[in-house]
């Protein structure tokens, strides 16, 4: 399959192929679709996406993040509540397209010479962030995590003798899954703990939010598609 794929590419990319065992399909449908871009990204005029920074394999992203750094969580506010790297700070964003306000704001007060690092489920998102870190925003160095939090489950569950995860909770995956991993759901949604409420998703509970988002995202994107306009 994926060479029937990568034969039909009308340019020379390479894919990162993953598989899991699941008990059923996690997906609700199956489209495929030629799209204007990988990632909506709201941008008026677009950046060298070659110029995004360096990636770091998860052992290295392991090691470099205990130390006292400029960490990022560049995915959804729905994701970073369900987890997150130790220290990490959220962008907060509904969609992808809000990141750059929020960037903005976040690295205002930050010198352009310290080092930034960012992660997100696969890593796409942080190849448009780490671009407009670097282009828009200044930053010499800029670091993203291989294949996002995803990768770093895989080389966990791959390591002979595997470190103690500093990814805590679970990652939100938009599919029937909800989530992967096998750390404990320990994030609050926003406001709860104002509330007083303990805020924790159940595994029904975080099946219903995926599957609404993912039903969401299916309808804005067909409606944007019949508008012309961009899917963020």
């Amino acid at each position: 399959v994926s060479a029937a794929i990568s034969a039909g590419l009308p340019f020379n990319v390479s894919l990162n192929w993953a598989a899991e065992t699941t008990l059923e399909s996690p997906f609700l449908s199956l489209r495929v679709r030629t799209k204007p871009r990988a990632l909506s990204d709201g941008l008026s005029e677009p950046l060298d996406w070659d110029d995004c920074g360096l990636e770091l394999a998860p052992d290295a992203w392991h090691e470099a993040i205990a130390d006292d750094v400029v960490l990022l969580d560049v995915r959804n506010s729905y994701e970073s509540e369900l987890g997150a790297f130790d220290g990490a700070r959220p962008l907060e964003t509904e969609t992808f397209a809000d990141s750059w306000d929020k960037l903005d704001a976040i690295l205002a007060e930050t010198d352009p010479a310290r080092p930034v690092f960012m992660y997100c489920t696969g890593g796409v998102r942080c190849v448009k962030a780490g671009a407009y870190v670097k282009q828009r925003l200044g930053f010499a160095s800029v670091f993203r995590l291989r294949d996002g939090v995803v990768g770093y489950e895989r080389w966990l569950a791959d390591a002979a003798t595997p470190p103690e995860s500093r990814f805590r909770g679970r990652n939100f995956v938009f599919d029937r899954r909800a989530s992967s991993g096998p750390g404990r759901l320990v994030a609050e949604p926003s406001g709860a703990a104002d509330e007083g409420a303990s805020g924790l998703f159940g595994v029904s509970e975080i099946s219903e939010v995926s599957e609404i988002i993912t039903e969401e995202h299916e309808d804005e994107e067909d409606d944007a598609e019949r508008r012309g306009g961009d899917y963020a």
